[in-house]
């Protein structure tokens, strides 16, 4: 009976660990660090994606806002200058001052005799842009506006893209 208790207390004294419980440290240690691994790229890619929609989204309403404010304070619309006429340059006379829109190098670029102003940001691109003079040729004049804007955040899908269409009328 001594033998058995003394052998019983020798094993418990032993320090260390066996291959098998190493093994099994690891196998947990392991499944644990592709959980964490998979969350932090998940985390990354809705973080990328939120950029990518925010940019192009802020981008968006403010140039929205900008061509709306501009045009609703115009004397004239120069260019597009018949009703039905399609342009990629928007011109607009406000107090006697030239205020012309038009695409350069993937920016909207508003030239003025202040100089010249991109309209969006380094984050996005804008594209395709399009004005169209619906109303007739007197100082109610309406512009149809349509342009694409693309995020230069890269995402796992790809960029972020909004085509980008209304409607804003002289006072």
């Amino acid at each position: 009976m001594k033998k058995i208790i003394n052998l019983l207390l020798k094993k418990k004294n032993q320090k260390g660990s066996t291959f098998i419980e190493t093994v099994l440290y690891i196998a947990i240690f392991s499944i644990l660090l592709v959980i964490f691994l998979q969350m932090f790229t998940a985390i990354i890619d809705i973080q990328l994606e939120s950029e990518a929609k925010s940019s192009v989204l802020q981008d968006g309403r403010f140039i929205l806002e900008r061509l709306a404010y501009d045009i609703r304070r115009a004397e004239s619309v120069n260019i597009p200058s018949a009703p039905g006429e399609q342009n990629t340059t928007l011109q607009l006379v406000i107090n006697g001052e030239n205020f012309t829109y038009n695409l350069s190098g993937g920016n909207l670029i508003l030239n003025n005799t202040l100089g010249a102003d991109n309209l969006n940001s380094s984050e996005t691109i804008v594209s395709s842009i399009n004005f169209t003079r619906l109303g007739g040729t007197t100082d109610k004049n309406t512009i149809k506006i349509s342009l694409n804007l693309t995020s230069k955040t890269q995402k796992r899908s790809g960029p972020q893209e909004e085509i980008i269409e209304t409607t804003i009328g002289l006072r």
